[in-house]
């Protein structure tokens, strides 16, 4: 779990980090309420501030999207302090994640895209 608030983002967001390749990160944003885009719904995994304690509200993983970032950046931003690890997911919420991220009725996802869910 990263804040990614320095990440040519419009306001402060939250990410989990699903997975990764030899050049790049693959993130899942946080969001504060689940999408209306009726084919994204089933892959908003709700996680509980109960559960994770870095949050301030409860709040949704977005499967159904994706975002890659280079890894020398990622570490850029880290080193610069633009980047914070503020936690591990729940283990169950992560397992969701990963699960909903690959799974084969995501349709919005590419099969290479689902590769990152690891």
């Amino acid at each position: 779990m990263t804040d990614v608030s320095d990440w040519d983002m419009p306001h402060e967001k939250y990410a989990v980090l699903v997975g990764e390749n030899e050049k790049l990160y693959g993130f899942c944003l946080i969001n504060t309420e689940s999408s209306e885009i009726p084919a994204k719904v089933k892959f908003q995994v709700k996680i509980l501030i109960e559960n994770n304690k870095f949050l301030d509200h409860d709040s949704f993983v977005d499967c159904a999207s994706l975002f890659y970032i280079d890894k020398t950046k990622v570490d850029g931003f880290y080193k610069n302090g633009k980047l914070r690890f503020l936690g591990p997911l729940y283990k169950d919420d992560l397992e969701q994640v990963l699960t909903y991220g690959k799974s084969e009725t995501n349709v919005i996802l590419t099969k290479k895209q689902k590769l990152f869910f690891s």
